[in-house]
């Protein structure tokens, strides 16, 4: 746990901080490109390729899922798209093509 000193002196940081993107718009302006750069880059790089290791649904499917299924049901459907395109893509593996191999 924090000692009241360690909270004290984050919070001076917090309300320094507050104050100096008040009074200089500039650094907002360099703080949102890097954050929508950040963000870019975690949506389409990052974040497929870490997809494609854990649930094993392609990096395609995962961007494409993801942007169909949040236009569609906003938050919600962002959130759910990843396990709903892994459970279609698993039954199709698992039911579709075993029959078509018989």
């Amino acid at each position: 746990m924090p000692s009241e000193r360690t909270r004290t002196q984050l919070c001076g940081k917090v309300a320094i901080e507050l104050v100096r993107r008040r009074v200089e718009p500039a650094l907002r302006n360099r703080d949102h490109r890097f954050l929508r750069r950040h963000r870019y880059l975690e949506d389409y790089l990052l974040n497929p390729r870490v997809m494609k290791h854990t649930v094993k649904v392609s990096p395609g499917l995962t961007i494409i899922a993801t942007l169909i299924s949040g236009t569609l049901l906003g938050l919600i459907g962002a959130l759910v798209a990843i396990p709903v395109a892994a459970t279609i893509q698993l039954l199709l593996e698992e039911v579709a093509t075993p029959c078509q191999n018989q």
